[in-house]
This record gives structure tokens, C-alpha cells and sequence, in this order.
């Protein structure tokens, strides 16, 4: 199930996270700004994470789980900072299915 997470919440997230935000955030990055980078961090990291973490988590690979656990506390934090209740309820619900599955996921 957790591969499918993974595949779903990464297409879904970059969908809601769009091109056109991405380039502004690259721009202001490539500037020099700290804020930038910071939300490039919260806002592309978990989508790239998740993508990348389902072929390994395919394979039952350690890093693959940890590649999940990670984007989603980046994405848990992001709905923090932003105040977004249903984002944080998703985000909250795979963080507790990353840490329920971590036994499945030893090598």
C-alpha cells in the first residue's frame, strides 16, 4: 500500500504545487534568498521524495521508507506553516502509515 501512497500523493502534490509557483520560487532561489530555498524545501521536496521513493519502496528497501517518512514530515511542516487543516490531516495520515509500515521495510 505504501508504494501507491507514494505514487498518488507525489503526482497530486506536484499537481497543486504547479509550474509556474515552482519557477518563481526558482528565481527568487537562484537570487540568493533563504525564504526562497526554504519553500522550495517544503513545497517541491515532498512531491520529488515521494516520486522517488516508490520504485525502492517497490523493491522493500530501507531507503525507500525513508525517502516517505521524510517528504511527508516536510509536507506535515509545510501544512503547519500554511494553516491548512485537510492538508495536515492527509500529511498526518502518512506520516502514521510510514511509521505502521516501518517494520515491513528492514533492508
Amino acid at each position: 500500500m505504501l508504494p501507491l501512497a507514494a505514487l498518488f500523493s507525489g503526482i497530486l502534490s506536484l499537481g497543486f504545487v504547479g509550474i509556474g509557483a515552482l519557477s518563481a520560487l526558482l528565481t527568487g532561489a537562484l537570487a540568493g534568498s533563504p525564504r526562497a530555498l526554504a519553500l522550495i524545501l517544503l513545497l517541491a521536496g515532498p512531491p520529488v521524495l515521494w516520486l522517488a521513493s516508490f520504485f525502492l519502496l517497490q523493491k522493500r528497501r530501507r531507503a525507500g521508507w525513508r525517502m516517505f517518512a521524510l517528504a511527508s514530515v516536510l509536507a506535515t511542516l509545510w501544512a503547519l506553516w500554511s494553516l491548512q487543516i485537510f492538508q495536515l490531516a492527509f500529511d498526518l495520515l502518512f506520516v502514521y502509515a510510514a511509521i505502521q509500515a516501518r517494520d515491513a521495510y528492514r533492508y
